[in-house]
């Protein structure tokens, strides 16, 4: 899952693209739409992966396309803006084959939890070489989309139909200031001391066992060892949480350390860290990614697509064994 990464949906020439120049004139990064992309070189290479004569094989490429620019999206920073994504193209494969192509959806490749549709403009509304149906087929696409994205758990949020110029002011104000340079690297020994401070502060903002925590030494120290093992998030120069994954050499991932900064805490910084932690098991050959949950946490870990398997006794409760499937 990214929180930088923001859908522009909705209904066909409801004016996403002139929003999406727009963003991009203002130094945004942008995905431009899958289906035109596919549909302008099928056209060109006398192709039939087009939504006019096999929509099947054009939704299933409009998938495989939509993942790559996820792919591409994560090696950088900031939001990026996508021209329709992977839920659009699911959508589509599911009128076109009856398949249940959106379930998978609900825990895995998730984009920013708000997307903004473009409703339905007939007054701007024009077909072309690349848009061949008609208005009545672009609202019935709308009416999809706008059923598929809530029933996956985001908040949909109409475009105002007004200039691209205040639509993207409207789409920055609503996701708030830009996100600050938020930095994945490798932890390193000398901050072990810092990280064992940001550790404390992150146990105890809960409210829960804090004398008994405070008791415990261990709840605000990281080894050396243990701080070189560590990838840390960095948000503008400041250190704002750490994870650690440990692999079991047999197809087994343990994220054994995840802690944020408690003021930081609802920022995407979470999810960075696990995304990382997402890739550096997939990167050893590890099959699962598990982790012991506090009932605090539960939810966090369940939205980034982990699954309950059990339950562990920890000091103080019992705890959730959740695990992802890579």
């Amino acid at each position: 899952m990214s929180d930088r990464f923001v859908v522009i949906s909705g209904c066909s020439g409801g004016g996403k693209s002139t929003l999406l120049a727009e963003l991009q004139a203002r130094g945004r990064a942008v995905a431009a739409e899958p289906g035109r992309r596919i549909v302008q070189a099928e056209q060109a290479r006398g192709g039939r992966a087009l939504p006019w004569i096999d929509l099947a094989a054009f939704a299933r490429r409009a998938m495989e396309t939509a993942l790559e620019d996820r792919r591409e999206a994560s090696r950088g920073e900031g939001w990026v803006f996508f021209d329709r994504a992977l839920v659009d193209a699911a959508c589509a494969l599911e009128q076109a084959t009856g398949e249940p192509a959106t379930d998978a959806l609900k825990s895995r490749h998730r984009y920013h939890r708000r997307v903004f549709l473009a409703p339905p403009w007939p007054e701007i509304y024009v077909a072309d070489p690349e848009r061949r149906h008609g208005l009545d087929a672009a609202v019935a696409e709308y009416e999809r989309l706008a059923r598929a994205y809530p029933a996956l758990g985001y908040e949909t949020i109409l475009l105002p139909k007004t200039t691209p110029a205040e639509r993207a002011d409207f789409v920055l104000e609503t996701l708030g200031a830009a996100p600050s340079a938020l930095a994945i690297r490798p932890g390193r020994a000398e901050e072990r001391t810092a990280l064992g401070a940001l550790k404390l502060r992150a146990s105890l903002a809960w409210g829960d066992f804090v004398e008994e925590l405070r008791a415990l030494p261990e709840v605000g120290e990281v080894s050396a060892e243990q701080a070189e093992r560590a990838f840390v998030a960095e948000l503008d120069g400041r250190l704002v949480g750490f994870g650690v994954v440990l692999a079991d050499g047999h197809g087994r991932a343990e994220l054994d350390d995840l802690f944020v900064e408690p003021d930081r805490w609802g920022l995407g910084v979470g999810r960075r860290l696990v995304e990382e932690a997402l890739r550096r098991a997939a990167r050893v050959g590890a099959q699962s990614l598990h982790v012991v949950a506090g009932r605090n946490a539960q939810g966090f870990y369940e939205a980034l697509g982990f699954e309950r398997v059990g339950e562990v006794q920890t000091q103080f409760e019992i705890a959730l064994a959740m695990r992802r499937l890579l």
